[in-house]
């Protein structure tokens, strides 16, 4: 599970003519979590038993391991990318970039655009695939599973008020 702790739209940018060819120039403006959230989502990482439960609850096929919480960058565009020279060349544009997908950027864009009072944007996915040739539906269900369930005990525990105190 990833939790976007700055994202971009990786196609963002323009073509250039260096030569007698062209060239993509990126121009990754990115987006940044809330610091108070990154600091809640990094103790949610760190609680394994929770994870532990999560991965034993799954009904549906599942890797060998319980999941685990990241935060970092994440590169978001409007194609769905099937092919590793594509991943490899959004890969250049971040050295830490732990996952490609399409909606992260426009949520934290559009939040962090928004009137006052602004909501706080959170972005967290499970990944299913690795944007290759090999790219199936294996462990989507599993993924989309373990993307509710981890977001709904950060909700818990850190969005809404403790109303048993």
């Amino acid at each position: 599970m990833i939790f976007a702790d700055l994202s971009w739209d990786w196609g963002s940018g323009k073509i250039k003519k260096v030569g007698q060819k062209e060239q993509f120039i990126p121009a990754a403006y990115q987006r940044r979590l809330d610091e108070t959230i990154a600091r809640q989502v990094k103790e949610l990482s760190a609680d394994t038993g929770f994870l532990q439960k999560v991965w034993e609850a799954a009904e549906m096929p599942k890797p060998k391991d319980p999941p685990r919480i990241l935060l970092g960058a994440m590169a978001s565009g409007a194609s769905v990318l099937q092919s590793s020279g594509a991943v490899a060349k959004v890969l250049q544009q971040h050295k830490d970039v732990l996952a490609i997908e399409m909606e992260a950027f426009s949520i934290m864009f559009a939040a962090q655009a928004a009137p006052l009072p602004r909501p706080l944007p959170i972005v967290a996915k499970s990944v299913c695939d690795n944007g290759d040739s090999k790219k199936n539906d294996k462990y989507q269900l599993y993924a989309a599973y373990t993307s509710a369930r981890v977001f709904q005990e950060f909700a818990l525990r850190y969005l809404t008020p403790q109303l048993h105190d």
